[in-house]
């Protein structure tokens, strides 16, 4: 896969703008350096990444699938959410995001407040005020 995407980078002279960074074990520093998360799953059940993103201030740029990302962003004020296989939308909201500096300073402090809602503390007592109900 990965053999595929610099192929195509290459034949498309892309080299000095798009890098493929492989793989780390620390998301967290990976994130608070990128500016944009683009998730283009079509399918998708809690994403954790865009928590992880907006939680370091990053927006995120998701197709709308069926759950998970649509539950999570709010679109236009935390990131963008588009239509399932909209390629064109996708790419227009991440150009959009790269245009517009202080768009994308908002978003991604919109992002970071409010991935707070789905840090672990709040969770268990949400968690916790269900047990506590039954």
């Amino acid at each position: 896969m990965e053999a595929t995407l610099q192929r195509q980078i290459d034949e498309s002279g892309l080299q000095k703008q798009v890098l493929l960074m492989g793989f780390t074990s620390n998301v967290q520093e990976a994130l608070r350096c990128a500016s944009i998360c683009a998730l283009t799953s079509l399918s998708e059940g809690f994403a954790l990444v865009i928590t992880e993103a907006m939680e370091c201030g990053v927006p995120v740029v998701s197709y709308q699938c069926p759950y998970g990302p649509k539950d999570i962003i709010t679109d236009g004020k935390d990131g963008f959410l588009v239509p399932l296989n909209d390629e064109s939308t996708l790419a227009n909201r991440i150009c959009t995001l790269i245009e517009d500096e202080t768009l994308r300073q908002n978003m991604g402090r919109v992002a970071k407040m409010n991935a707070k809602s789905y840090q672990i503390e709040r969770i268990i007592e949400q968690w916790m005020d269900t047990f506590n109900n039954l």
